[in-house]
């Protein structure tokens, strides 16, 4: 017994020496993160799609071909994308955001001073981004009898509401209402290549996936009227054509933010495994009001496609 409690005393100062060694790695970094050099660069093809439409399967490419563009040329939205104009909005607007964020950047007309610059540094390069058009669903539900919206007036939508019915453990029948709604969306799908190079002069090259959906805004509530079947009024604000100017700079707060996660994680788990040869008990995500970088146990807001050393 003695022994089994000396190696459980082990493991476990162990264990709280390498979190104190990743400790010690976070909070340097967080004082060096501001001064690694970044080259951004934006080489993107733009894809614009519209999937609204459904496309035959086992078609030659020919008529392939031809139900995309057609898709393409009847879409309510994307029509409307100016892809070079698109393109370089998308960009502009990402080197903003990621500038704002007080990161050491360096763009394409400024790659020789970056290449002087000592290790880690980065590039960032926008490769591939996708605009595509499709039907999304809005989903409501209310669990208790719904009651009488004193401003419903005010919406100008009526759609029935499906009543279904589910016993809790008491077996007391309880019913809910719920409805779905066909809407418009748009999702931009972006993929980026990351290259890294660390204090030990390893590389490293991902591509990186993640994306931002704009859709129909729906506003809306359940009513009763009598014994009758509860009914939801609603009123839609739908994208318009006017509104496209927000795929190009909304996403890119969101994107910029990911991005910074991508790149802390990468050089807190090369140096973790460096001083300790394991890697690190957590993700982490930096804070921009406060300049931290703090554990994240949140799912990782990108998808990274592909990795190598």
């Amino acid at each position: 017994m003695k022994i089994r409690s000396i190696l459980s005393i082990v493991v476990l100062f162990a264990l709280l020496s390498s979190c104190l060694v990743e400790q010690k790695i976070v909070l340097k970094y967080q004082d060096q993160f501001h001064d690694t050099p970044i080259l951004f660069t934006n080489s993107a093809e733009i894809y614009l799609v519209n999937s609204k439409g459904k496309i035959p399967n086992n078609i030659s490419p020919e008529i392939l071909t031809y139900n995309y563009d057609s898709s393409f040329q009847n879409s309510d939205l994307v029509k409307s994308i100016d892809v070079y104009d698109y393109k370089n909005d998308f960009g502009k607007y990402l080197l903003r955001e990621l500038k704002s964020n007080n990161l050491n950047i360096y763009t394409a007309d400024s790659i020789i001073p970056f290449i002087r610059q000592s290790k880690p540094r980065m590039i960032i390069d926008v490769i591939q981004i996708e605009v595509e058009e499709y039907y999304d669903t809005y989903y409501d539900e209310i669990d208790d009898l719904p009651i009488t919206f004193k401003t419903a007036n005010k919406y100008l939508h009526l759609k029935e509401a499906d009543v279904e019915s589910e016993y809790d453990s008491n077996g007391t029948e309880n019913y809910y209402s719920s409805v779905s709604i066909p809407r418009n969306a748009l999702i931009v799908n972006l993929w980026l290549q990351i290259d890294l190079w660390f204090y030990d002069s390893t590389h490293s090259s991902s591509t990186i996936f993640m994306d931002y959906v704009f859709a129909d805004n729906i506003e809306g509530a359940f009513v009763m009227k009598g014994f009758k079947n509860p009914q939801y009024l609603y009123t839609i604000d739908s994208l318009q054509t006017h509104d496209l100017w927000k795929i190009s700079e909304i996403p890119n707060k969101v994107f910029a933010e990911n991005i910074i996660d991508f790149l802390i994680n990468n050089i807190i788990e090369n140096r973790v495994l460096l001083m300790s040869n394991r890697s690190p008990a957590y993700n982490y995500k930096y804070k921009k009001s406060s300049g931290l970088i703090i554990p994240n146990k949140e799912e990782l807001p990108y998808i990274i496609l592909h990795e190598e050393e």
